[in-house]
C-alpha cells in the first residue's frame, strides 16, 4: 500500500458527514434533542433550523425507505451541523473542512451527549460520507487526475464526461463511490467551482448495537470508518494528481 498524505494543501473536501440511522426510545428526536443541544452548548452560537422535509407528514415519512432517515431539524453549531430526523442523527462540517482531529472531537461530543439522554433505544446503521472536488485548475485535461479506466467495446468512457458508480464489500464495511467526471460544486466562500466529484459513502455492516456499547467504541468505529474511506479516496488519484494538491506526510 503506498504512503497516504496526512494532508493536502489544496483541499478537496466540500461535504463530510457522519451519520447513524437509530431507533429512539419514547420520545421522537426531533422533538427533545434540539433542545437538548441547544442547552448544552448555549453560548456556543447554537441556531436551531427547520428543514422542508418536517412538512411531509410523519406517517408518510416513515412509510417510504427514502423519506424515513432524511432530517427534518438542523442545528448550526460553530463550524458543524447536526441533521435530526426521526430515526436518524448526523454530524457535518461546514467548510473550510477543519481536519480530522476536530471533526472527530464533534461526532464524538454530540453522540456521548445524546446517547447519555437516553434518547436512542439501538443504532441501527452508521456510515462516514466524503464529497471532495478535484478542481479542474488543478488538473490539466478533463479526468486525467483520476486514477480509473473504463471502457465499453472499443470505447474509452474514462477520457469522456462521465458519471460512474460502483460499490466495495470489504473487512466489515461497504463502500459505495461515485465519481462524476466534471461537475460544478457551490463551495463555501468560495462560489462554484468545477472539476471532478470523488462521493465516497463508507457504511459500517455491523447490524444493530445497543447503545451504550456503541458509544463505549465509537472513536474505534469512526477511525475505521475514516482510515477506509481515505485510503479509497486517494486509491482514486494518480500520484501525479496528488503532488499537484501539496501533499504533506508529516
Amino acid at each position: 500500500m503506498a504512503m497516504r498524505p496526512s494532508k493536502l494543501g489544496v483541499q478537496p473536501i466540500v461535504d463530510a458527514v457522519f451519520e447513524a440511522w437509530v431507533t429512539p426510545t419514547q420520545f421522537p428526536l426531533p422533538s427533545v434533542v434540539p433542545g437538548l443541544l441547544l442547552t448544552h452548548y448555549r453560548g456556543s452560537g447554537v441556531t436551531m433550523e427547520r428543514l422542508p422535509t418536517a412538512d411531509i407528514p410523519p406517517a408518510f415519512r416513515e412509510a417510504r425507505e427514502e423519506l424515513k432517515h432524511q432530517p427534518v431539524m438542523r442545528i448550526n453549531w460553530g463550524n458543524y451541523i447536526v441533521n435530526i430526523g426521526e430515526y436518524s442523527i448526523g454530524v457535518g462540517c461546514k467548510m473550510p473542512y477543519p481536519g480530522w482531529s476536530e471533526f472527530k472531537k464533534a461526532i464524538v461530543s454530540i453522540f456521548k451527549l445524546i446517547i447519555e439522554s437516553n434518547f436512542i433505544q439501538s443504532v441501527e446503521r452508521h456510515s462516514m460520507k466524503y464529497v471532495d472536488l478535484l478542481r479542474e485548475d488543478y488538473m490539466p485535461s478533463l479526468g486525467s487526475g483520476l486514477n480509473i479506466n473504463i471502457n465499453v467495446g472499443n470505447k474509452v468512457v474514462s477520457e469522456q464526461v462521465y458519471t460512474f458508480k460502483t460499490e466495495f464489500h470489504s473487512d466489515g464495511m461497504s463502500e459505495v463511490l461515485t465519481i462524476i467526471s466534471k461537475a460544478v460544486a457551490h463551495v463555501a466562500n468560495m462560489g462554484p467551482q468545477t472539476g471532478a466529484i470523488v462521493d465516497i459513502d463508507t457504511i459500517s455492516t455491523e447490524g444493530i448495537v445497543e447503545p451504550v456499547s456503541f458509544l463505549t467504541g465509537l472513536e474505534d468505529r469512526i477511525e475505521k470508518l475514516h482510515a477506509a474511506n481515505k485510503e479509497l479516496f486517494f486509491s482514486c488519484l494518480t500520484e501525479e494528481q496528488i503532488a499537484r494538491m501539496e501533499p504533506s506526510y508529516a
